[in-house]
């Protein structure tokens, strides 16, 4: 046995893994977890087998939900966490790198008090048995599993974070965690395997493949492992009945794990080996029943005795032995699991949080007679089912409503009714008692449902009343089960009052706090004796720790109100309490006030108390009074400081709900209509005491919101300092409460309070902390001669700011946040002359943050940290080129990252900003740059026109004022010919981009970036003109560059690699198209994601490559969700989503989808003749695609007419050597040949095929097409012997270049024509 006897600090977490199913894993660590739990332990069971949970079976008598429908566990707590990571509409960036959360942000997902299901099971000496299960079994659960991305979550999403934390919770809240771990190697198995555990217990049967695959998992935890793990290999289901197999089993295992038991020595690990062996026992194989409850005590040959060997090992010899149950509750307990009908009655109480405490006193009386009692409050978040209503629907158990006016008003009550009154057993299930006077209304939920009245009763007729209404326990309770002894204390009767107290008034305009209150009570309840409000001034901490006091009175026999705020205070509040608790008062108040905390400290003559320090300094200045006493001792602080994190539970308090919001302003002024209360609590950030304050102007001044809200953007600071509220429940304004906490903030830090200052005129959203590092602010603060303005200081200084509650800093995401009410009161402080140098330095600060480069992906967090602070800081005001820049770069970020409406918003707005404010003039250079990005914006958002005409204007200015090769000049001039692209214009758009690539060659040279970027522009140009070789050469060349010279995963060569592919697409290259098509999407999802523009674009160019190398159901897949991302994204009339429909309509038509292919055709074709014009090449090209599926779908003529109106009209526009055209005369032919036209047909066949052979080569996929085509025109017309010859060229090529199976292939030998698809045009 281990020499390690020392206690332990925190709890252990011991994973139980084997390599295969089948060993008996789970069985063991139910009994070790329960042998534990028998000796005092709190144990915590893990089931973390997620695929194929099973953990909950052995535990089935002991559970409220023993099939686990409606308990939430890992599964869903891991899902909420994640979901708070990526919100909705916000796909995570992969190339951002960890997404971090706050400490507290993850302590708040990883608490277990809400997933954790306690066993209804009594063990000797306050041991606890506890149950994480893998989560709720309903429909959805098998997919919530199977789609989970476990490696994402841990390296992207910030799961490893949060593991972490979770492992922490669990150490500091259990002596035990038990994890049932996934069989097999999977990334679920890793976790459990070798983030959270301190020991390993290492499953596995006494066969070679068994040891082989447990022991490398052995040897892999102990390679990667970053924390001590002890590895514990446990043979386990060992049989007896061949001892020749056994003993070379045991010998093959002893010297395989031999080095893992290097910590023993060499007798010890002989005695370990004899003891850990669990023996095969036949009977567990037909029962789910632990052997602590089936076995008989003290019995060395059973399992029982096995697994307190195995217990004893694991705990390092501290657990040795089950404390079992008394004989007659272990029969009974064996009998309910053998027998699983038996159960108990369960009533589940729906409460509102304001009747808490009635609450709490109906579950303990239910308790004592036999009931299981679970409580839900309304304040709990809620969705779908509710979870206190699902098991009711299941027949498992009844529903009670305590009735009050709080509870009617609560949406949660109406679900309640509403998802309870149709069941059939209505009358049964649903039960209801009022805890408050109130009238009904002829609407109201529960309206004619007998409810017995408690109130106005004494405790005893109050039991009686609500005795008859659930009526007496029918059913014994399961033995060992926990259930109050019917002489234990019974918790105070709700209203009540202490024996002593002296709290502040109630305040009777209190609204919502729920959540909060729940949270507060919870923790109280739960073993907690001291927490804390933390929060910024005006948020309401004081009136929530005034209403706890008030709304659980009951619960105490003192309560005692102390204001902290001035330290030396506190002393005389306290012993101001002595003599009601019969203490002597002496003329030393110190003394006195000691003796006190002492009596509280003892529980004498109260064990039930609650103290409340308001408005509390710093941890170490309250340490002194902070009394550990009784179970029933709670203190509540109230904070700005946020260092109490440290000392104390930490409730942070922020701003309301929007709809305690509302529900305030109407509580306080009931004729302000809904939407005007909205516009006030967001105009006020939802702040309760400038909530509060508005609520009454309003109603004392009948002033038009309209107006108030006006007001307030003009002189917030006065309508704050102006508005009265009664002074009991409100001492001081918002705006006062803050320049109080402002003057005391400058009397000890006064270079912290002008940092506070300059944050004021950042925006409300998080600054982050490296622009109060920049040497624009550090320069501006007064700092003592010589005190180094560095890192460390201006930390220092935040934390000071934090500490006063004015701020909230993040340490995890380094940045801080001042609410939007308190920067305006602090900017009213600042006078006129410092004002401009108060923006001035946030301006600089601004542009040092500026990562300078918008093309960069690895840059674009920092240019969405700073986007927010843009318009707050008024930058758009500022004529320094600097800041002008940083604006113009925000612009060309925001097009770039995809968020077209905002970049055009913000170019605007900006554009009429400097025009306002006499910033430049039509011609200066940093005005024409910002029409630039403008024009790049208007152009992506399909604003053709309007971006031609922008770019067109901004390019002769710059050519007139700065001359043909100036460099913003050939930007301008690459936008012209981008927007005559998107016109369809390809001619011109080639002819520009050749005079661009001119120029950028003689003032740049050929290796400057931007002379890529001109490469590849015209490279499109020629593309789009009909050139494919003069385009492949181009993109090529830019291609290759750029990769040489900034990497492959640059941004601007991925573009380039994206435009070389579909050119080798295109010129028939379709194997070495497919290679770097599917690399370059790799990259593009590492690097910018898969949801990202880019990416999009070039997974369409792969599904067109797919397509033409004959894989149509792959192409189908990826623009198949492609369609529907664009769909979500932009609706169904943007240019990216009709393209996509195309793309996929080609697909659905070659896998023999016509119709489906012909309605997306038709819905496009249609959209494109009106955005585009009908004689756009877009549009044409979508006319002979649909053509097509016109013939495919029987309507022949229509298709005949659409052919040939898209022939003549492309050739005519694009020329009839243009590959488009090509395609066009394909199409058609095939109508003209269907129709009998076979001479006609055998022309434009003829005609078709000698362009094709010019242009693309006899080997491209479409000339081989055409020549086969060709071949059965001929014959059509009686030419057998020319027929002959193209029919074997056709298929001899399409063997040799596509492969037997290829569709083209197929098709040419089963001779059958061809059709030609066009990918839509794209820029």
């Amino acid at each position: 046995m281990s020499s390690e006897t020392e206690a332990q600090d925190t709890g252990r977490i011991v994973t139980f893994y084997s390599y295969k199913g089948g060993t008996g894993r789970t069985m063991a660590l139910v009994n070790v977890g329960w042998i534990m739990a028998s000796n005092g332990k709190r144990v915590l069971l893990v089931d973390w087998d997620l695929e194929a949970p099973g953990l909950h079976r052995y535990l089935r008598p002991f559970l409220l939900d023993p099939k686990l429908r409606d308990t939430d566990g890992l599964i869903n707590m891991v899902n909420s966490f994640v979901g708070q990571v990526i919100r909705p509409g916000e796909p995570l960036e992969p190339g951002a790198g960890t997404t971090v959360m706050s400490d507290d942000e993850l302590r708040s997902h990883a608490r277990l008090g809400p997933r954790t299901t306690g066993l209804d099971l009594r063990f000797p000496g306050g041991g606890r048995l506890d149950f994480l299960p893998a989560g709720r079994m309903s429909p959805s659960y098998s997919a919530d599993v199977t789609s989970f991305n476990w490696r994402a979550f841990y390296e992207r999403l910030g799961g490893g974070s949060f593991l972490q934390v979770l492992r922490e919770e669990m150490k500091a809240a259990y002596d035990y965690v038990l994890i049932d771990s996934r069989t097999g190697v999977s990334d679920i198995s890793g976790i459990c395997t070798t983030v959270m555990p301190d020991v390993l217990v290492d499953g596995f049967v006494l066969n070679h493949q068994s040891i082989e695959g447990g022991l490398d998992v052995a040897q892999s935890v102990a390679s990667e492992v970053r924390h001590p793990v002890r590895i514990l290999p446990v043979p386990m289901r060992v049989e007896d009945g061949e001892q020749e197999l056994l003993e070379w089993g045991r010998d093959l295992a002893r010297a395989e794990f031999g080095p893992f038991l290097s910590w023993l020595g060499e007798s010890e690990q002989d005695q370990y080996w004899g003891e850990v062996e669990v023996p095969y026992k036949k009977y567990y194989a037909y029962a789910e029943i632990p052997a602590t409850v089936r076995d008989r005590p003290s019995q060395p040959g059973n399992l029982l005795a096995a697994f307190e060997r195995l217990t004893s090992w694991i705990t390092d010899g501290r657990v040795r032995s089950l404390a079992p149950h008394p004989e007659d509750e272990r029969q009974r307990m064996r009998a309910a699991y053998l027998d699983p009908r038996t159960s108990w009655p369960r009533i589940h109480v729906s409460y509102a949080s304001a009747d808490r405490m009635w609450a709490e006193w109906i579950a303990a009386r239910l308790e004592v007679i036999g009931y299981q009692v679970s409580l839900h409050s309304t304040a709990e978040p809620d969705a779908g089912t509710l979870p206190e209503v699902a098991p009711v629907l299941k027949g498992r158990g009844r529903l009670l409503a305590l009735l009050s006016p709080e509870y009617m008003a609560q949406r949660r009550a109406q679900d309640v009714w509403k998802q309870l009154r149709g069941l059939e057993s209505a009358d049964r299930a649903l039960l209801a008692v009022r805890v408050q006077e109130f009238e009904t209304t002829a609407r109201a939920p529960f309206r004619g449902r007998f409810a017995a009245d408690l109130t106005h009763r004494t405790p005893e007729e109050a039991e009686a009343q609500l005795l008859s209404v659930v009526g007496p326990v029918r059913r014994a309770r399961v033995p060992g089960s926990v259930a109050p002894a019917p002489d234990a204390p019974a918790p105070p009767f709700p209203g009540t009052s202490p024996s002593v107290q002296r709290v502040p008034s109630r305040n009777v305009s209190f609204t919502g706090r729920g959540f909060l209150l729940e949270r507060l009570r919870n923790g109280f309840t739960s073993g907690s004796t001291t927490q804390v409000l933390y929060g910024l001034g005006g948020v309401g901490k004081t009136q929530i720790a005034q209403e706890y006091a008030h709304r659980f009175k009951a619960a105490y026999d003192v309560v005692w109100w102390v204001p902290a705020a001035q330290p030396g205070l506190i002393r005389p509040a306290l012993a101001d309490l002595a003599p009601r608790l019969g203490l002597e008062v002496g003329e030393d108040v110190g003394s006195t006030a000691e003796s006190v905390l002492r009596a509280l400290r003892r529980g004498e003559p109260f064990d039930r108390w609650l103290l409340v320090y308001d408005n509390a300094g710093r941890p170490e200045q309250l340490a002194a009074f902070l009394p550990t006493g009784p179970p029933g001792g709670h203190v509540l602080l109230t904070s700005r400081d946020r260092t109490w994190v440290n000392d104390a539970g930490l409730v942070e308090v922020e701003v309301f709900q929007r709809q305690e919001s509302t529900d305030l302003l109407h509580r306080l002024n009931t004729g302000l209509t809904a939407s005007d209360a909205e516009e006030v609590a967001r105009e006020l950030g939802d702040l309760p005491l400038a909530v509060a304050q508005a609520a009454v102007w309003l109603s004392e001044s009948s002033m038009p919101v309209a107006t108030y809200l006006a007001l307030l953007k003009d002189r917030l600071t006065e309508v704050l300092q102006t508005t009265q509220l009664p002074e009991r429940d409100y001492p001081h304004s918002a705006a006062a409460t803050w320049n109080l906490a402002v003057d005391e903030l400058r009397r000890v830090n006064q270079a912290a309070a002008e940092m506070l200052e300059i944050c004021s005129f950042f925006g409300p959203d998080p600054i982050p902390l490296r622009l109060l590092y920049s040497k624009a602010v550090t320069k501006a603060l007064t700092l003592p001669s010589g005190e180094p303005r560095d890192e460390m200081a201006v930390a220092q200084l935040v934390r000071t700011i934090n500490r006063f509650g004015l701020a909230k800093s993040d340490q995890s995401s380094a940045t801080l946040t001042v609410h939007r009410l308190v920067q305006a009161v602090i900017r009213d402080q600042v006078d006129d002359a410092r004002t401009p140098q108060a923006r001035g330095v946030v301006h600089a600060a601004l542009v040092d943050a500026d990562p300078g480069d918008p093309d960069v992906p690895a840059d674009w967090d920092r240019y969405a940290e700073l986007l927010p602070h843009l318009r707050p800081s008024l930058a758009a005001e500022s004529p320094d080129p600097e800041v002008r820049k940083w604006v113009t770069d925000s612009v060309r970020y925001l097009w770039k990252r995809g968020l077209r409406a905002d970049g055009q918003e913000l170019a605007e707005r900006t554009l009429a900003r400097w025009k306002t404010c006499g910033i430049g003039h039509p011609d200066d250079p940093q005005t024409l740059m910002l029409r630039i990005q403008l024009g790049n914006v208007l152009r992506s958002r399909g604003r053709l026109e309007k971006a031609y005409e922008i770019d067109r204007d901004t390019f002769e200015r710059f050519h007139r004022t700065k001359g043909p090769d100036y460099a913003h000049t050939l930007a301008a001039a690459g936008n012209v010919a981008a927007d005559l692209r998107a016109l369809g214009r390809y001619v011109e758009a080639r002819e520009l981009d050749r005079k661009t690539l001119d120029g950028a060659l003689r003032t740049l040279g050929d290796d400057h970036p931007r002379t890529l970027m001109y490469t590849s522009n015209l490279g499109m140009s020629e593309y789009l003109a009909g050139d494919r070789r003069a385009a492949l050469d181009l993109h090529e060349l830019a291609y290759r560059q750029q990769s040489e010279a900034r990497g492959r995963d640059n941004f601007y060569s991925l573009l380039f690699a994206s435009n070389y592919a579909r050119d080798l697409r295109e010129t028939g290259s379709l194997r070495e198209a497919l290679e770097l098509l599917r690399n370059t999407v790799q990259l593009y999802e590492q690097t910018l994601g898969d949801g990202h523009m880019e990416t999009l674009r070039t997974r369409r160019n792969l599904a067109v490559a797919l397509r033409r190398a004959g894989d149509y159901e792959q192409a189908r897949k990826i623009d198949e969700d492609i369609h529907s991302r664009y769909v979500e994204a932009h609706g169904t009339e943007h240019t990216d989503t009709l393209a996509a429909a195309c793309g996929l309509a080609c697909d659905l038509a070659a896998l023999g989808e016509p119709q489906r292919a012909r309605q997306l055709a038709e819905r496009a074709m249609d959209r494109y003749s009106t955005y585009l014009g009908a004689e756009h090449p877009v549009t044409l090209a979508c006319a002979t695609n649909l053509s097509v599926y016109r013939r495919l779908t029987a309507s022949t003529d229509s298709a005949r007419e659409l052919s040939h109106m898209a022939l003549h009209q492309m050739s005519r526009i694009v020329g009839e050597s243009h590959p488009y055209s090509l395609s066009c005369m394909i199409n058609h032919a095939n109508d003209l040949a269907l129709a009998g036209d076979l001479e006609e047909a055998v022309e434009w066949d003829r005609r078709a095929r000698r362009y094709f052979l010019d242009i693309l080569g006899p080997d491209h996929y479409d000339a081989i097409s055409i020549t086969s085509n060709l071949g059965l025109s001929l014959r059509a017309i009686g030419r057998t012997e020319e027929a002959g010859q193209l029919a074997e060229e056709a298929a001899r090529r399409a063997r040799d270049k596509l492969g037997e199976a290829h569709p083209t292939t197929r098709t040419i030998l089963s001779g059958k024509r061809l059709d030609s698809d066009i990918e839509p045009p794209t820029t």
